[in-house]
């Protein structure tokens, strides 16, 4: 009988153990997520990025801008200062400034503005294409008058296809973004632009949902339009849709990657390479194609004139087609 107690007094000790070491390790694992969560300064952050973040000002419209050459280049959405003639700049340190609309482009709303300004704080630009849901994310401007407003929150979606552009690739985020926040950073945790605030969703009740311009978008856009004063885009000549595979027989199924397409234009540059109405588009230059946005956007991206490889599904056979690229004839 002093045996069996002694063994389960023995047993008792050891799940006690187990316990505390459970809950020593949870406690180190969790430190360690914060500290490593945690490791940036974000006043630091605002402090440092804050000044090259401007007010915009019109006489119908208010926003916010960056600067992202010392002399007196900045970034802003399209909508902020279309149709504007006087547009006034206010810096970080009250300075204010005349700006003069250098390009911009409606399709994705971004307007480039300049001052004449020298030895401007700048912020530097960050890699969209890295981003993650779930990474802490900071957004600075001018939201219903109230200069260098910042708020923080995290990456909530990426690739969001929606919004008042003709191309979307928006990056979501629930840090704070109001009426003019528009043309304002949306920042890592290392203080680099990684997206141009843009827009809104509000519901009163589910609350407001904040879209930016990833900022790979503005490189390829800023260096277009200061280099051609337009930005040139690829263009195929067709009409995709979603790729859905549906039982018949039970209704179900899912929705695949790629695009399917509809519709072909004479003598474009799809139809001189041979592609047809329901072949599948899958991949471009190796890269997967995930929706029909998603090849909007790639075809876009691509330079007119150049060749690329389109990997297609045509009667369940794979087959590989090379396109010269057209510009878009609307561009």
């Amino acid at each position: 009988m002093r045996m069996r107690r002694r063994t389960k007094d023995n047993m008792i000790f050891i799940l006690l153990i187990l316990l505390v070491a459970s809950i020593l390790l949870n406690t180190f694992l969790f430190q360690d997520y914060l500290n490593e969560r945690n490791n940036y300064n974000l006043e630091e952050i605002i402090k440092q990025t804050t000044p090259a973040v401007v007010s915009i000002f019109s006489p119908d419209k208010s926003g916010s801008g960056i600067i992202i050459t010392n002399d007196g280049y900045i970034i802003t959405n399209e909508h902020v200062i279309s149709k504007e003639k006087n547009i006034t700049i206010l810096l970080a340190d009250n300075r204010i400034y005349q700006a003069n609309v250098t390009a911009l482009d409606d399709k994705t709303d971004i307007a480039i503005l300049k001052i004449n300004a020298d030895n401007l704080p700048v912020i530097k630009f960050g890699d969209s294409d890295k981003i993650e849901v779930g990474q802490d994310v900071i957004a600075i401007g001018h939201p219903y008058g109230l200069a260098h407003t910042a708020t923080v929150g995290i990456i909530s979606g990426k690739h969001r296809n929606r919004g008042p552009t003709q191309y979307r690739d928006f990056i979501q985020t629930d840090a704070s973004i109001n009426p003019g926040n528009s043309g304002g950073p949306l920042l890592n945790t290392k203080g680099e632009v990684i997206g141009l605030n843009t827009f809104i969703v509000s519901d009163t009740r589910a609350g407001e949902l904040g879209f930016a311009i990833p900022v790979n978008v503005i490189k390829r856009v800023y260096n277009e339009l200061l280099e051609y004063g337009k930005v040139r885009r690829g263009y195929f000549g067709v009409n995709v849709a979603d790729i859905v595979d549906i039982n018949k027989t039970t209704g179900e199924g899912r929705i695949e990657k790629g695009a399917e397409i509809v519709n072909v234009e004479n003598n474009s540059a799809a139809d001189n390479a041979g592609l047809k109405i329901g072949d599948k588009i899958i991949e471009i230059n190796n890269t997967i194609i995930e929706n029909p946005n998603h090849l909007r956007n790639e075809i876009a991206d691509i330079f007119p004139g150049e060749n690329v490889t389109v990997t297609i599904l045509r009667d369940d056979k794979i087959l590989n087609l090379n396109i010269s690229v057209d510009e878009r004839p609307d561009e």
